[in-house]
């Protein structure tokens, strides 16, 4: 608190020093030496330095910072789609960034407006471990309050796992849509059942346990708290060749196929983290001239975009969404998030 109201930039060493040696003599009425005895500080600032010290730590330090307008929008003010591979990761490694990730987005998240619409998803693959009944570890508070509190700022919430039982009830009783496949064990067929009655209260568990238990490859139940009744619905062949896990070598040669292979800059001349942290709410990339449709609908001029100004690059086209020819009948149905 003292380095921001004096404007200082504040690294990891010079916190450890100040942990030994703070910048006051009091803290509220007490005087530092009582309240905190420079015994004590000493050893917290050698855990920290041990920290600093380690070898592991050094790549913790480098990179992109968790910037999460930055993430979600690209220096142009089109969306972004951030992928965060961990797999070649330990356990606890995971753990710490999977944490870190989830309260960088719930402090952006509490900085929005409410929204009716999706601002953002953040989706997860495979939450064993992260959110388990018994056990808390670090990610689960995080995960549980975005679960119950995430959709009032248009923010979703897209999880996976193979394991319903290894998942805490309360996060399964605030989950709105359920695509439920194939249930290897009954353990977690009645867990997931548990969840389906926490989370809607007047559901059918004899039908859902009848669906469930006749599900066949790539045959799914999609189960939808705003719905009466549960759909069956079948994907398409998708074909993967199941290639495993990269390794660290391949991660950058992924990244050149797609054009991310240079790291985001902090900062961005477009859209900078007080103003997309101020926005209200997202809208799409804009129109280009090269694509424009033969007859597009009259731009709306009166509505000036919070993340960028796009009256110099958007053309004939509209500012809130692509542009329909005048001769296509166009058809609105309320959906229920």
């Amino acid at each position: 608190e003292t380095a921001w109201s004096q404007g200082k930039d504040l690294d990891l060493t010079e916190l450890i020093l100040q942990t030994q040696t703070p910048p006051f003599d009091k803290l509220g009425a007490f005087p530092l030496d009582s309240f905190f005895p420079a015994k004590d500080r000493m050893e917290l600032a050698m855990l920290l330095n041990n920290i600093l010290a380690a070898p592991g730590f050094e790549v913790w330090r480098e990179g992109q910072s968790l910037d999460i307008p930055a993430l979600l929008f690209a220096e142009d003010g089109r969306p972004r789609h951030s992928v965060f591979y961990i797999a070649h990761l330990g356990d606890s490694e995971r753990m710490f960034f999977v944490t870190l990730l989830l309260s960088a987005v719930e402090t952006w998240m509490r900085t929005q407006a409410g929204s009716a619409s999706l601002r953002a998803l953040v989706y997860m693959d495979e939450i064993f471990g992260y959110m388990p009944p018994t056990a808390n570890p670090p990610s689960k508070q995080p995960m549980l309050r975005m679960l119950k509190q995430a959709r009032a700022f248009g923010v979703g919430m897209l999880l996976a796992t193979q394991n319903p039982v290894d998942v805490d009830y309360k996060g399964m009783s605030n989950t709105g849509t359920w695509i439920i496949g194939k249930l290897q064990t009954d353990q977690d067929k009645q867990r997931l059942l548990d969840g389906l009655e926490s989370a809607t209260g007047g559901s059918n568990r004899a039908t859902l346990d009848k669906l469930i238990s006749a599900l066949g490859k790539r045959v799914f139940v999609l189960h939808n708290v705003h719905e009466k009744a549960p759909i069956v619905f079948q994907t398409r062949f998708a074909m993967n060749y199941l290639a495993g896990p990269l390794t660290r070598t391949q991660i950058p040669d992924l990244n050149e196929l797609v054009g991310a292979g240079s790291v985001i800059s902090n900062q961005s001349s477009v859209i900078s983290g007080r103003s997309a942290a101020a926005s209200s709410d997202v809208r799409p990339a804009p129109v280009t001239d090269a694509f424009a449709p033969l007859a597009p609908t009259p731009p709306i001029t009166n509505y000036q975009s919070p993340i960028v100004n796009r009256k110099s690059s958007i053309g004939n086209g509209s500012l809130t969404r692509p542009a329909v020819p005048s001769a296509v009948a166009e058809y609105f149905l309320p959906m229920n998030h």
